[in-house]
């Protein structure tokens, strides 16, 4: 590790010497993690389009309802389907009137700027590839002076692309966790005993829904080779709440 001294007004900074002689390969995620993949259920799954052939908004619904119950769950998603998202653009996340993510980061802890880590070419071009898509949506921006720098960890997906994470384990060290008590899994499902249907709602990209607190941005910023230093506007997985 090299530490770097400033001058006797300014906070030392610590420089993590991650530098791999290896490139950075994009592990599996695993198949409950993927975007659009059906999770366990005892239920098959069946695609239903709520959209056009042009513009299709699919979505999964069980294939042992009756054909007029799939009828009717079709037409209720159809009647409030300006409620869900299918890409980044239909996304206008929570207002920060309503919710910011503000990182409470200990004083006494100095900032750590993780070196870049090589990632093999082909992946480095889909990283570029999502960090384009991230940047065109507003998710992330250029930033030049950075306080914490962490490296992307690319994640493989089942259909051969790439997900974007960031290896925020330096920084979550500095703040303290927030620890949430789990709900009793037995007396959720005995709650539900006396009705006929239930349903699950999952936030698409849900961590990009909350906007980072403008003071923070700086200190939750990515790094590769040939993308550069980026901050993040939003939550992003990795950072413990």
């Amino acid at each position: 590790m090299e530490i770097e001294f400033e001058d006797d007004d300014a906070e030392e900074t610590y420089e993590a010497d991650n530098y791999d002689e290896q490139p950075v390969e994009a592990e599996p995620a695993p198949e409950e993690l993927e975007d659009g993949g059906q999770a366990a259920t005892m239920d098959e799954l069946k695609e239903v389009n709520l959209g056009t052939e042009e513009d299709p908004r699919p979505t999964f619904i069980s294939s042992l309802l009756p054909e007029d119950q799939i009828e009717e769950i079709k037409e209720l998603l159809c009647e409030f389907m300006d409620c869900f998202a299918w890409t980044y653009a239909e996304m206008p996340g929570l207002s920060p009137n309503v919710a910011v993510h503000r990182l409470a980061i200990k004083p006494e802890i100095a900032p750590v700027k993780q070196a870049p880590r090589r990632m093999r070419l082909e992946i480095e071009e889909q990283v570029i590839v999502e960090t384009k898509k991230l940047i065109d949506s507003g998710f992330i921006r250029e930033e030049k002076y950075a306080d914490w720098i962490a490296n992307i960890i690319p994640v493989k997906k089942k259909n051969g692309q790439i997900r974007i994470c960031i290896d925020f384990r330096d920084l979550n060290k500095a703040c303290p966790k927030d620890d949430f008590p789990l709900p009793v899994s037995e007396l959720l499902v005995d709650n539900t005993s006396n009705y006929d249907m239930f349903s699950f709602m999952d936030g698409s990209s849900g961590y990009n829904q909350i906007k980072m607190a403008p003071r923070n941005t700086v200190m939750a910023s990515a790094v590769t080779f040939l993308i550069g230093i980026k901050s993040l506007r939003y939550e992003s997985i990795g950072y413990d709440r």
